[in-house]
């Protein structure tokens, strides 16, 4: 159920990338920061409860992106995982960065945590500078 479940969130997360203007879509992740105004005690560490169900949506948000039947970038992955760990009371951070490519161009790059557990967009490319987050609440 959960692979599905995690098809369905790809799916939503697709439509709205697409349909949703940006500044309308990062609202739904919690009040914006530069990663310099949060502190890292602020984060709550999870249960182990928790530690586990956050394993198993990244799981499921891991394999369903490779079988749907489009391309589900790291802003999808991020966006679906986040809405199936807000359905179990989970708080989760949204990350978005930049990358400076050799040819000079960016590379823009979205993950997601929650606490210290890498949940999507991971491993993170050295050089990735962090732009912004959004602090974990419940939206």
């Amino acid at each position: 159920m959960i692979l599905a479940e995690a098809v369905l969130s790809l799916a939503v997360a697709r439509l709205q990338h697409i349909a949703v203007p940006f500044d309308r879509l990062v609202k739904k992740f919690g009040a914006g920061q530069s990663p310099v105004q949060t502190e890292p005690e602020t984060i709550t560490a999870p249960s182990e409860t928790e530690r586990q169900l956050v394993q198993t949506v990244k799981w499921a948000v891991e394999r369903a992106a490779r079988d749907v039947p489009f391309r589900a970038v790291c802003l999808q992955q991020a966006m679906a995982a986040h809405a199936m760990l807000n359905r179990r009371r989970i708080d989760s951070e949204m990350h978005f960065g930049v990358l400076r490519k050799p040819d000079g161009s960016l590379a823009a790059h979205a993950w997601l945590s929650v606490g210290q557990l890498e949940v999507t967009g991971f491993p993170l490319e050295p050089g990735l500078v962090e732009m912004t987050r959004f602090v974990p609440g419940r939206t």
